[in-house]
C-alpha cells in the first residue's frame, strides 16, 4: 500500500499581514488513493482536536486544500 504525504496549503487571515503563512505537513499515511489518506487522516479524533473542518469533497480543512507534496502546497503563499 503507497504511503502519501499530505500536506495543507498556506493561508492568510485579515489582520495576517506581515505574518508568514506557511504551508504544513500534516501526516503521513498509507491508504490506496491520496483521497482515502486524507480521509484516514481527517477522521482521527486526534486530527479533529486539532485542526477540525476537514471538507472530504473538496479536500480542504479550513478551506485550505489538501496536496500530496510540500512544492504544491507551497505554491500560493510559501
Amino acid at each position: 500500500m503507497p504511503s502519501f504525504e499530505i500536506w495543507s496549503e498556506g493561508f492568510l487571515m485579515s489582520g495576517m499581514e506581515g505574518v508568514p503563512a506557511k504551508a504544513q505537513l500534516l501526516g503521513v499515511v498509507e491508504a490506496d488513493t491520496f483521497r482515502a489518506a486524507c480521509i484516514k487522516l481527517c477522521s482521527t479524533i486526534k486530527f479533529q482536536e486539532l485542526h477540525g473542518n476537514f471538507d472530504p469533497i473538496r479536500l480542504t480543512v479550513w478551506a485550505c486544500k489538501l496536496y500530496d507534496n510540500e512544492h504544491a502546497a507551497r505554491k500560493l503563499f510559501g
